[in-house]
């Protein structure tokens, strides 16, 4: 888990699935809670409104 410098709370969820020997889907939702924030990231191309944050991210491994 990366360190911030906000005060707040984060959680996340992880799936890893197996199709079969080679080949395998991760997949990893999180959320981050500010406590003291009402705008993350004001004034950048990723400014969201509210004190929330959630992130979904995914990768496929194949094994040979």
């Amino acid at each position: 888990i990366p360190s911030y410098a906000y005060r707040g709370t984060r959680f996340y969820a992880l799936i890893n699935y197996n199709f079969n020997k080679h080949i395998a889907v991760n997949v990893k939702y999180s959320q981050t809670f500010y406590d003291d924030k009402v705008v993350i990231n004001e004034g950048g191309l990723n400014e969201i409104e509210g004190n929330q944050k959630s992130e979904i991210r995914a990768q496929v491994v194949c094994k040979f």
